[in-house]
């Protein structure tokens, strides 16, 4: 297809030649005139092959008829004139009458594909009934100027049957033309060019067959011109851009009576009783029957054409209320949802305001939703979470943007809560026209989650903090140095010889972790950190971020090995046992017990050959 005004100027160009060969037709000589008559006649084919070829429609078969029609017509109108030249007039009927009539059919089923292709459904919309309304009133028209000649008792049968085919075959095109143009969409250049080429031909030959009946046509009259003009319509119509949409689907149309369909079967109406009216006062005689049988013909079909809108309407009102009952059931199980839901709804204008809170806030945090409407969303924040809210702001400053934060909120009770807090800005959707605040309580997640986090960088057993996170505090140290030349003091503490001590399954014993943690712990400034290593005995570790921060040595406690003045300790199976300090008192199997009533706890120690409490080396006993 080509586009651009190289297109556009063409049938521009072909509808003014016509124009300007029209306006002198009636100017020129007899001779002239049947030249001028043949040479658009012609050229209307010519039109035809050029637009199939620059505009290529799909499909062409409807253009590929029209051609074929168009080319019977010219012919018709070549052999008529020459005829008429030569005896003065032509006979009818006549093989130039058989040129005529090829017209119909063929431009009539290129007609059909279009509305066809175009809309599928031919029962929609009453399209159907308006065009058999405007058909059937034409065709009362059309009998009322041709009934002389159809009664002529002169004529012969074959005349009488040619000289009516021309008008059938005008209604069915009119018909065809008019569902073509009411079938929605964009009517086009090409659209309207085709209607106006259909309409001017049908009053062409209503023309011809009325000056037929009442004397012999010789050309020259205002017919041609009626047919002179729907030929350069036909030819435009072929060379406009447009025609190729000619054939392109339309969306079904709403079965409505438009202000143009109210005019036009309201006319037609009235052509009932004015037609016979207007025959009588002329002195026409007026064919009763079939006006009587016409008028009724348009009643009926108006009919339909009103109680096929009214069916329309109660469709319309059943679909609306079926829609309107699930519109209901959706918003009872939307409000089910979110009443349901563990979240808290509100709604904020643009100032921050509460317009709407859903029913579960009152489950949540034990406002009553009507209690919350009115008040600002700020007003329920914690006094240290005001740089959070303001960031959340900030963040959906634009429509349709979405952020979320954790703040602390109010509750009716006057507690705090953490929520995990999602605005959403829907300011410039007119169905909602807020701010959507949804609120998840997050408390005991948040407090599960600090306690995990706690368990993974500190040691259950003692408390210190562990591997990952020394490591982590060391590498955070070493980054704080002001000096890239400074030192950062890293101290390991071991306990003596501990890993000798067993429990008998091989576990190491907890108290002496403890109480070195506690003791070593204390003794570092709170910027230190001190890890235990593993399974390994507690590393209390000073970091120092300058060589001008000293680190404070821990005290070691004393290795003296004092008195046993506790209790008698116990020991599991027939283990001996280093009690601390060391008492060297006899073990008693027996009892299994210290024969001393002075033994301390004690704690486990390798087998003693003695099997006294407390025997074997008193290195265990300083801690």
């Amino acid at each position: 297809m080509v586009d651009g005004a190289g297109v556009k100027w063409v049938w521009w160009a072909y509808a003014g030649v016509g124009g300007v060969l029209l306006a002198a037709y009636p100017l020129l000589p007899q001779g002239a005139q049947q030249a001028s008559y043949d040479l658009i006649s012609a050229s209307v084919v010519a039109a035809l092959v050029v637009g199939i070829r620059r505009h290529r429609p799909r499909p062409r078969l409807p253009w590929v008829l029209f051609t074929a029609g168009q080319a019977f017509y010219t012919a018709g109108d070549v052999a008529w004139n020459l005829v008429n030249a030569r005896y003065g007039s032509v006979p009818t009927p006549s093989a130039i009458d058989g040129l005529y009539m090829a017209f119909y059919p063929l431009v009539a089923v290129g007609l059909w594909i279009l509305v066809r292709r175009r809309s599928r459904d031919l029962r929609r919309s009453g399209m159907v009934i308006d065009a058999l309304v405007t058909a059937s009133a034409v065709g009362m028209v059309t009998w009322l100027l041709i009934r002389p000649s159809m009664v002529d008792s002169t004529a012969s049968v074959a005349a009488t049957l040619v000289n009516l085919f021309y008008p059938l075959g005008d209604l069915v095109l009119l018909v065809l033309a008019l569902r073509l143009a009411l079938s929605g969409g964009r009517r086009s250049g090409a659209l309207r060019l085709l209607v106006l080429s259909l309409v001017l031909t049908t009053a062409a030959d209503l023309g011809y067959l009325v000056i037929s009946a009442r004397s012999d046509f010789d050309g020259g009259s205002v017919t041609d011109l009626l047919w002179l003009a729907g030929y350069v319509a036909f030819g435009a119509a072929a060379l406009h851009r447009s025609m190729t949409g000619l054939s392109d689907p339309v969306p079904a149309a709403a079965a409505r009576l438009s202000r143009g369909r109210v005019v036009l079967l309201g006319a037609a109406m009235l052509v009932a009783p004015v037609a016979p009216a207007l025959a009588a006062v002329s002195g026409h005689a007026v064919d009763l029957i079939a006006f009587v049988t016409g008028a009724a013909v348009l009643y009926l079909l108006v009919l339909a054409r009103i109680v096929g809108v009214v069916r329309q309407h109660e469709r319309a009102l059943r679909r609306e209320q079926v829609l309107r009952a699930r519109s209901r059931r959706r918003a009872r199980r939307f409000h089910a949802i979110v009443d349901a839901s563990s979240d808290i709804v509100i709604l904020v204008d643009a100032e921050g305001i509460i317009t709407w809170c859903a029913p579960s806030v009152q489950r949540l945090s034990g406002y009553l939703p009507a209690d919350l409407i009115g008040r600002s969303a700020n007003d329920f924040a914690h006094p240290e979470d005001t740089a959070t809210v303001a960031s959340l702001v900030g963040a959906i400053a634009e429509s349709d943007t979405s952020a979320h934060v954790d703040c602390r909120l109010r509750m009716h009770d006057g507690s705090y809560r953490v929520f995990q807090v999602t605005a959403q800005n829907l300011l410039a959707d007119p169905d909602v026209a807020a701010v959507v605040l949804t609120g998840l309580d997050v408390t005991e997640r948040r407090r599960l989650s600090d306690e995990l986090r706690r368990r993974v960088f500190h040691d259950e057993l003692t408390g210190l903090a562990s591997r990952a996170l020394f490591t982590d505090r060391l590498h955070h140290a070493l980054l704080r140095r002001a000096d890239p030349a400074g030192e950062v003091a890293v101290i390991f503490v071991d306990l003596d010889d501990f890993r000798t001590v067993k429990w008998p399954s091989g576990s190491s014993p907890s108290w002496p972790p403890r109480s070195t943690s506690t003791g070593t712990t204390c003794s570092w400034r709170p910027a230190s950190a001190s890890p235990r290593a593993g399974t390994a005995p507690p590393i209390p570790t000073c970091c120092s971020a300058t060589p001008t921060s000293p680190c404070t040595r821990p005290s070691r406690p004393a290795r003296t090995a004092t008195r046993c003045t506790g209790p008698a300790c116990t020991p599991p199976r027939s283990r001996a046992w280093n009690c601390r300090p060391t008492c060297n008192a006899p073990w008693n199997a027996t009892s299994s017990s210290c024969t001393t009533s002075r033994c301390p706890t004690c704690v486990p120690a390798s087998w003693s050959a003695s099997r006294r409490c407390c025997a074997g080396s008193t290195r265990n006993a300083a801690w």
